[in-house]
């Protein structure tokens, strides 16, 4: 399982070529909050961000991503409707977590996901603010299948209130 936040400005890596391609610059999620893949952000100032499909991805290690060639940077249009986590009009990081009977548990700050092919983001970390973070830290919010990614808040199911833990998942790597 990965912290999304750890993979953001990783460098993008051609093994074919060994050649940086760009860097990661968002993750890109569809409604369901399965991960499609990263926005790459390009070296030159004259080139475009490009789209980095998760299926593309040989490796995301702890220094960089690795791919197989140039050729799998795809155009971003056909992705510009769907969620990111943190850039754009559908971002999810500071959306607000509400419970369906109308708590608020937190605002989203970074996700986890796995590294597997079609992975689903399996969890949240929460803030309540910068104050709060440093007097209790933030909390880990388990992602389950009645999760919604809504344009203007995250949907979670009333019980999910009872699920909250005040620290990162034992098993974070």
């Amino acid at each position: 399982m990965r912290k999304a936040q750890d993979v953001i400005n990783l460098p993008v890596i051609d093994v074919s070529t060994g050649k940086q391609r760009g860097t990661v610059k968002d993750l890109v999620l569809d409604s369901n909050l399965q991960v499609l893949g990263m926005i790459v952000d390009r070296r030159n100032w004259f080139s475009a961000a490009r789209f980095l499909p998760w299926e593309d991805i040989l490796a995301i290690g702890t220094d960089a991503v690795t791919i197989a060639g140039v050729q799998v940077l795809r155009s971003l249009e056909e992705w510009k409707n769907t969620g990111t986590l943190l850039s754009g009009e559908r971002r999810m990081k500071g959306l607000p977590v509400i419970t369906r009977d109308g708590r608020q548990l937190g605002m989203v700050e970074d996700v986890y996901f796995g590294q597997e092919l079609g992975t689903k983001i399996v969890g949240y970390e929460l803030t309540q603010g910068l104050i709060d973070d440093l007097q209790e830290g933030r909390k880990w919010l388990p992602a389950g299948e009645a999760i919604l990614f809504g344009d203007d808040a995250v949907i979670v199911p009333a019980e999910y209130a009872e699920q909250l833990k005040e620290t990162k998942p034992s098993h974070y790597e």
